[in-house]
């Protein structure tokens, strides 16, 4: 994926690639190591309040709080798994995002 955005003309300085607590592998590695230095990976924290942004409220007015490097980005690109509708785990086309990137309250 990033090397598809660099061939596009992105800027490596330009691009972050945020995981979660439990993806918190260097998916970097493949990347030469040029570039390793200037794509930017961050794995979310949940409990860090700063990190933070107010996206939306629930239906029923609680806060939905999601990592506000994903809130601010011009483009984001989610890799992850979709599920069958209505299978367990099934969580539709944002489950990648939500609430895997939320703050610790919404995760519980």
């Amino acid at each position: 994926m990033v090397a598809s955005l660099l061939a596009a003309g992105v800027e490596p300085t330009d691009i972050t690639v945020v995981t979660t607590e439990d993806g918190a592998v260097d998916l970097l590695a493949g990347l030469p190591t040029s570039l390793r230095g200037e794509v930017r990976q961050v794995v979310h924290d949940p409990d860090n309040a700063e990190s933070m942004a107010y996206l939306a409220a629930s239906h029923d007015a609680h806060p939905i709080n999601v990592n506000r490097i994903l809130v601010d980005a011009d483009l984001l690109i989610p890799v992850t798994t979709l599920r069958p509708t209505g299978s367990l785990g099934d969580l539709g086309v944002a489950g990648g995002i939500f609430p895997a990137f939320s703050d610790r309250a919404t995760q519980i």
